[in-house]
């Protein structure tokens, strides 16, 4: 109904702008569209099924302060503002402007951008969406039909596709993985449907051999529906936004999912797997399975970034592409680097590092999935920075970030879900109220340690770092108080293996201890090494870490669902430290020196005899890990040969322990010969 023909019931009162003209809805006035002004609902929101969207802002050119919970007019659901649990840490809240931009592509502009020169300007003539499309849009809109493609690329979408020849082999991996899944992102809700729907639809095309033309039809198909940008709104359900990317909206983000996905579930199936077995059949071992299919993913991401739309599947992709990585090329490769460079990189267009909340055009699951996916990201930057003494890509300077809520997967995604009717499941810092550790509240401990090894990273790779003992005290201060914090699900207890608690939750608790332990063993390495603090403190927190380590070794049996997993935690907090108790003990016997209180020579021995034959058993076929491992069990093998062998005749003088030179010892020179492109050994130096 238009404004001429409306009632005097039906129109509320009607404001105009400082130009005379009549004010746009919300919807039109953010996309700069032509608005007919009708009311209660224009005819453009009634076209497109916004109802709940269309309201005329009384002052919508009034900037919200930082840490307003005011609600959007018209809206009835809660945002997520700086007074909720989910509010940002203190120390970020200087970051970031209060209302960045986003474009149809959901790509995210700042404070000092070019469309920050240009706001919502209600003095003006509206500028329609469809013209910033035409210069700012996909690539492939350039001509009709399917613009910029030729029929080569199709054609190398039908013989991706033709992977799918034996659906079943993928179906059962990826039910594997929902069955045994760990991922807080991605579990049933996305994977069984996206599958379902594929057998469903395009079973019969893919499973016949000679259905070539289908094939490439169906290539044309994912092609289409991969241009199109995902159109996203504050009433979408999750089942509903599944099907923007399933069925008959396949695209190729979700087909690189699953291909990273099943390449990371067939590393992770036991020996004596069924789907193995079938797995081997055709690609004679899960190493060759597993590479095929990140060829496969890179592909599906070659032809997403043609299109040039940033979305949160593309980011899903892009991660479990560098698990993949990882798993078959190692923590060290560059391709996991340069990925990881990718991924950063997608953070910030989306503008995930600022604060994310469901005031907009974001659900409420949506808006949570965003926040565990920048935990994800973000830790594993900080995690991949350390191992290669590389400075990390995201930082906390230039991010506003939120702890996802401590929730199970179902609730999130659940229909209706929203922070009122959940309130009552977190308490009022977000931990969940039952004290179970899920894989959220593992997300959540290690993103809140994430954030303190930054800071520890700034110290101990930064340039110009001043006062430097007491930043360190500080960290150290503020490790503490966060470890006191933590709920007490998340802290390791020993017996935990003997009660009722799974596996999983108790490696869970493993790895968050680890991370407290690592960050202050850090932190006491580089005061040693920077200033010439005594080592004690130094040793004591490596000797910790290994013992903690060695856990992994005597719960071997209890972890097989996590066998493939073992290598990261040992190498990432196991090599250094054992490195370090080696070369001190090395250093012990060739200078006679007495043995340091806080390192006993018998137990350290014993210890780094057993974190050997770990480096040993953890490394197993296709695992990228495996040669670290194996030139680190070399290295560390000589030096304990070195420190058994009969004692030397003792020197005269005691060296202090700052003051040994390397090419005196001639010990040291092992950490250089070792062929790896791994600055985390520079600890040893």
């Amino acid at each position: 109904m238009s404004v001429a023909t409306a009632s005097p019931e039906e129109m509320p009162s009607v404001h105009t702008r400082k130009n005379g003209k009549l004010q746009a809805c919300e919807p039109c006035r953010k996309g700069k569209l032509r608005c007919d002004h009708a009311r209660p609902t224009c005819a453009r929101c009634r076209m497109r099924g916004r109802l709940d969207q269309c309201v005329y802002h009384p002052a919508p050119m009034t900037r919200r302060f930082a840490g307003s919970a005011t609600a959007r007019p018209g809206n009835a659901r809660g945002s997520i503002g700086s007074t909720s649990p989910t509010a940002t840490p203190t120390r970020f809240a200087h970051a970031g402007p209060p209302s960045p931009s986003r474009t149809n592509t959901q790509e995210f502009f700042g404070a000092t951008s070019h469309a920050a020169l240009f706001p919502e300007n209600q003095q003006g003539p509206s500028i329609p969406a469809e013209s910033l499309d035409h210069h700012h849009g996909s690539s492939w809109r350039r001509f009709p039909g399917l613009p910029g493609l030729d029929s080569q690329q199709i054609e190398e979408g039908a013989s991706i596709l033709s992977i799918f020849s034996n659906l079943a082999l993928f179906e059962q991996l990826i039910d594997s993985r929902v069955q045994g899944s760990h991922d807080s992102i991605l579990l049933p809700q996305f994977l069984k449907p996206a599958l379902a729907a594929v057998r469903l639809l395009y079973g019969d095309i893919l499973i016949i051999p000679d259905n070539h033309d289908f094939r490439l039809d169906l290539s044309r198909k994912v092609f289409r529906s991969s241009l199109r940008p995902l159109r996203i709104c504050s009433s979408l359900t999750a089942p509903a936004y599944t099907a923007l990317f399933t069925g008959h909206n396949l695209r190729w983000e979700m087909v690189g999912i699953v291909f990273a996905l099943a390449g990371i579930s067939a590393l992770r199936l036991p020996a004596r797997s069924s789907i193995l077995a079938e797995c081997e059949e055709r690609f004679n071992n899960k190493a060759t399975f597993a590479y095929q299919m990140i060829k496969a993913s890179n592909r599906c991401l070659a032809f997403c970034n043609q299109g040039s739309h940033l979305n949160d599947l593309l980011l899903w992709l892009m991660q479990k592409n560098l698990l993949l990585l990882t798993m078959v090329h190692g923590d060290s490769n560059y391709l996991a680097w340069r990925r990881l460079g990718d991924l950063s990189t997608a953070v910030f267009a989306m503008g995930l590092h600022q604060e994310i909340n469901t005031d907009g055009d974001v659900p409420f699951f949506l808006a949570e999935l965003r926040k565990r996916t920048f935990a994800a990201i973000y830790s594993a930057d900080k995690d991949v920075a350390t191992f290669l003494g590389r400075p990390p890509r995201i930082s906390h300077r230039y991010c506003n970030p939120q702890l996802p809520l401590d929730l199970e997967f179902r609730q999130v995604v659940a229909e209706g879900s929203d922070l009122q009717l959940l309130s009552d499941k977190f308490d009022e810092k977000g931990w969940n109220r039952d004290g179970v550790l899920s894989w959220a509240t593992f997300a959540r401990a290690r993103l809140l340690m994430s954030f303190i090894r930054e800071d520890v990273l700034e110290l101990s790779l930064g340039s110009s770092v001043t006062d430097l003992q007491q930043r360190s005290r500080e960290i150290s201060l503020r490790l503490e108080q966060t470890w006191k914090e933590l709920p007490d699900c998340t802290h390791y207890k020993p017996i935990c293996w003997r009660t009722s608690q799974s596996p999983a939750e108790c490696f869970a608790s493993l790895l968050i201890y680890l991370d407290y332990l690592f960050n202050e063993f850090l932190l006491q390495r580089t005061l040693q090494k920077c200033v010439g603090t005594r080592p004690d403190s130094l040793f004591t927190t490596a000797a910790q870490v290994l013992s903690a380590i060695l856990i992994i070794n005597i719960e071997r049996s209890r972890l097989m669902e996590f066998q493939c997993d073992l290598s990261w935690p040992i190498s990432f907090y196991g090599l250094s430290c054992a490195g370090v108790l080696a070369v001190e003990l090395l250093r012990q016997k060739h200078h006679s020196q007495e043995i340091q209180p806080s390192l006993s020579r018998a137990d350290t021995i014993q210890n780094l005899s057993v974190f050997n034959s770990c480096l040993d058993w953890v490394s197993q076929e296709g695992d990228g890990n495996a040669l670290l491992c194996a030139q680190a069990r070399l290295k560390l093998k000589s030096i304990l040969d070195d420190v058994l062998s009969p004692k030397p005749i003792p020197a005269p003088n005691v060296v202090p322990f700052e003051a040994v030179p390397e090419n005196e010892m001639g010990f040291l020179s092992w950490v250089d010969d070792v062929d790896l492109d791994l600055n985390s050994w520079s600890y040893l130096n």
